[in-house]
């Protein structure tokens, strides 16, 4: 999405869908600010510290022995992890970069492989129900992770001007097999 040249609109938050609200802050920003500005692109943030609980979902499912719902469990996703995160702002904040710029873990993963990883991590079976679009879904069993195709982001901007991601493969097992140490024993 180009916000360089997006039309900008005026209104009210509500007039707004969540995805029209960011395009909107990144156009005003990037188009009308007196200063340089870097708009950073985060995928799903996921971390020990993560309050929307989106990946923990996945984890009680699993402890709960219940199937979650997916439009495409096999659409690939992209993460970065909240220390990564904050690693990358405090480092672009010493940079030049301005314009938007994507920020993610190398290597993106489908919900199959995410729930392959809790099943390994937490000895139980995990499954997914297929939901088609447009059928009604169980608001307690949709995955938040509930996409219908691939989600990768590009991160050539930010490496090019010397960045080094981690790869997910590194970082994601470690994270779900500690959300299953804390909460399989809870449950």
């Amino acid at each position: 999405m180009d916000t360089l040249h997006y039309p900008v609109t005026l209104g009210r938050r509500e007039q707004f869908s969540y995805d029209e609200g960011k395009r909107q802050a990144e156009a005003v920003l990037l188009q009308q600010a007196s200063f340089p500005v870097a708009a950073v692109r985060f995928p799903f943030v996921v971390g020990e510290d993560d309050y929307t609980e989106r990946l923990l979902f996945h984890v009680r499912k699993a402890a709960a022995g219940k199937a979650v719902q997916a439009f495409n469990p096999d659409a690939r996703i992209s993460f970065i992890s909240s220390q990564e995160a904050a690693q990358f702002l405090f480092w672009l904040g010493r940079q030049s970069l301005s314009g938007p710029v994507n920020a993610c873990s190398k290597g993106a993963l489908s919900l199959q492989e995410i729930m392959n990883i809790i099943e390994r991590a937490t000895g139980k079976r995990t499954e997914i129900e297929h939901i088609s679009p447009g059928k009604e879904t169980d608001p307690f069993r949709l995955t938040p992770y509930a996409v219908q195709a691939s989600y990768g982001m590009n991160t050539d901007k930010a490496e090019a001007a010397g960045f080094t991601f981690s790869r997910t493969e590194d970082w994601f097992p470690g994270l779900i097999q500690s959300f299953a140490a804390v909460h399989i024993t809870k449950e």
